[in-house]
């Protein structure tokens, strides 16, 4: 709806409800029983003699590539469907079962702004923006720990004991020889069973036995591999955002635009591999407090049809048909992130023992020297309070304590110039040409990626990394343009 106040004032408002349906999902079933390899070997000798044909007395070893076996016959059978779940029992693979009931992402959108002229080019409009995205997709681990064996990171102490005991390797009771009786009672699966080196492993790892379908996954003491059920509906995202716009529409040859925003987006997760649904919100890298940007293109005043010089003459001919435009964008960085894992899984634990509020300095200095040597002293953040040994840091089986972000721990901002200078010449009738020289990041801003967080590497909390993607440093084009 938009309302008019007035002559020079308008007020506007909108809502909308939207689903995701450009992203469809082609599911496939897991093929793993209906195909089937069978190896013979030609010679275990060197070539003295052969299982397969002959060659000393010209018979070839394709003339009867599968012969008869011990067991009466002559290659593996693919079992199809015939044992179920079974199938994929002790391979050690990651299975994603594909939630068939999925639910399509559901987005509501609102907005609200007024728009004021000031002036009779000049309009200024501040909205207010927001959305609320629920049923995102998350995915929850099925053969997770259960929580009561999992080691307290809150203690920020390692627990080597409590881990040993997780991972120490005890009697496996998916041993084949428990099961001899399938010999009879279902052949096709004791020969599965027989070729998958989980059930005849006579040890196991004491955590693979505390999980929900043991038998199926034989990474053992694994914590990024299993069961994990997707497209569950569970995620959620929230955004508010104050817009301001300035606008200055073309006029004696002269435009401009700025758009100032200021943002804040939340989404939920999981955090550890037992949580059957996310347990903790915090801030989105999908936007940032604040951005800046703007563009203009203003055309000189001087020549034909031009307020000034418009006579003609030598100096009309040299100052004419120039055209200067430029656009800027400036805003903070990205929120330095010290796990990457968002699967639930533990992944980027840290142990920290000092005050959080001192992490962020009021000044963060760049590592990485124009001559690609880092300077030991500089940091992002401050150090210290984090356990830096590797053998104090926390166990792969111990929660999480350290928060996966700092508020207003960022990394670098970026803030770029762009200059673009043009003139037109005209060659007679409709036909002009148009030179044109480009300036990408005129001021030659360096961009550096997010430090290191990672407590046991050498430049933790230090930037090291500098951005070297297209249009990164200063480019400058030039290029000649025929309109006929």
């Amino acid at each position: 709806m938009a309302y008019k106040l007035g002559d020079r004032t308008v007020l506007k408002a909108g809502y909308g409800l939207f689903y995701d349906t450009l992203n469809a999902t082609d599911y496939t079933g897991i093929t793993t029983g209906f195909n089937s390899t069978t190896t013979n070997t030609n010679s275990t000798d060197f070539g003295r003699t052969f299982t397969l044909g002959n060659p000393y007395a010209g018979i070839s070893g394709l003339a009867d590539p599968f012969p008869v076996r011990s067991d009466g016959t002559r290659f593996i059978q693919p079992f199809g469907s015939t044992l179920g779940v079974n199938a994929i029992a002790g391979l050690g693979a990651n299975y994603s079962a594909q939630n068939q009931n999925h639910e399509h992402t559901r987005q509501q959108r609102w907005r609200v702004g007024v728009q004021r002229e000031l002036l009779k080019n000049l309009s200024v409009e501040v909205a207010y923006d927001g959305s609320f995205a629920d049923r995102g997709e998350i995915t929850i681990r099925q053969d997770y720990l259960p929580q009561q064996y999992w080691i307290p990171g809150s203690l920020n102490v390692r627990d080597t004991a409590a881990q040993n005991a997780l991972t120490a390797n005890v009697t496996n009771p998916y041993l084949l020889a428990n099961f001899a009786s399938l010999q009879t009672s279902n052949p096709a699966l004791y020969q599965k069973m027989s070729t998958a080196a989980f059930f005849t492993s006579p040890t196991v790892q004491a955590n693979r036995l505390l999980r929900p379908f043991s038998q199926m996954n034989n990474n053992v003491g694994t914590t990024n591999q299993g069961f994990f059920y997707d497209n569950q509906p569970l995620g959620e995202v929230k955004v508010r955002q104050i817009q301001i716009n300035v606008n200055r529409r073309f006029s004696g040859g002269f435009t401009a635009n700025m758009a100032l925003s200021f943002a804040n987006t939340r989404s939920n997760r999981t955090v550890e591999e037992y949580d059957r649904a996310p347990t903790l919100w915090q801030d989105d890298n999908n936007s940032r407090p604040y951005r800046l940007s703007g563009g203009a293109v203003y055309e000189l005043p001087f020549g034909a049809n031009k307020p000034m010089l418009s006579n003609g003459g030598f100096f009309a001919a040299l100052a004419g048909g120039w055209q200067v435009a430029g656009t800027f964008e400036m805003q903070p960085g990205s929120l330095i992130s010290f796990t990457t894992n968002t699967t639930g899984a533990p992944g980027g634990n840290v142990f920290f023992t000092g005050d959080i509020n001192s992490i962020k300095k009021s000044k963060p200095e760049t590592a990485l020297n124009p001559d690609g040597s880092i300077d030991a002293t500089k940091y992002w953040f401050n150090v210290a309070g984090f356990e830096t040994d590797p053998a104090k840091t926390p166990t792969s089986f111990q929660t999480r304590a350290f928060p996966f972000q700092i508020d207003g721990l960022r990394g670098p901002g970026l803030h770029y110039v762009n200059l673009n200078f043009l003139r037109n010449f005209r060659i007679g009738g409709r036909r002009t040409i148009q030179a044109r020289v480009d300036v990408q990041n005129l001021f030659n801003y360096a961009a550096y990626s997010n430090p290191v967080t990672d407590p046991t590497n050498t430049n933790f909390g230090k930037v090291v990394t500098a951005v070297t993607a297209a249009g990164a440093m200063r480019f400058i084009s030039f290029g000649w343009r025929i309109t006929f």
